[in-house]
């Protein structure tokens, strides 16, 4: 989730929240290591964009975050148990931490005033960053309207 402002359609603020958990990693398989598995994150950013065309803005954007995670290290271990269901256990190496990072945003927006769609390449660097790629839907004044002057 995140709230966005401008100044002039040029200066571009967001405070960003990202909750994120890896909920079915393992599920019928082996779990993934050297995985964030949860992630709490707050992300205050500042950026620099352009429109390129009246409905189409490039925007960069960097700033300071703040949040906690866990890491799923190196697989230590697998056991498996017996019975009338056979099953594994598995054992690996764990970190939760608490972070201040870095986070870096490159935003592609296609707007109207008050609607409009972003493709945001992100990453957050900090002990093990993190990075994706999400597409978003915008609400609210996103930008001023376009008014034609008559000579």
């Amino acid at each position: 989730m995140a709230a966005n402002s401008s100044i002039n359609q040029k200066y571009f603020i967001t405070l960003h929240f990202q909750r994120t958990s890896i909920l079915l990693d393992g599920f019928m398989s082996q779990p993934t290591p050297n995985v964030i598995t949860d992630l709490t994150n707050g992300s205050l950013l500042l950026g620099l964009g352009k429109y390129k065309y009246k409905s189409l803005a490039f925007i960069a954007s960097s700033g300071i975050s703040y949040g906690k995670a866990n890491y799923r290290g190196e697989l230590l271990e697998s056991k498996i148990n017996g019975g009338s269901i056979t099953y594994y256990i598995y054992y690996f190496e764990e970190d939760s931490y608490r972070y201040i990072g870095l986070p870096v945003n490159f935003k592609i927006l296609l707007t109207s005033p008050y609607i409009g769609l972003s493709l945001d390449l992100y990453a957050n660097f900090h002990k093990h960053s993190d990075y994706g790629l999400t597409l978003g839907i915008n609400f609210g004044k996103i930008r001023d309207k376009i008014v034609k002057h008559e000579n």
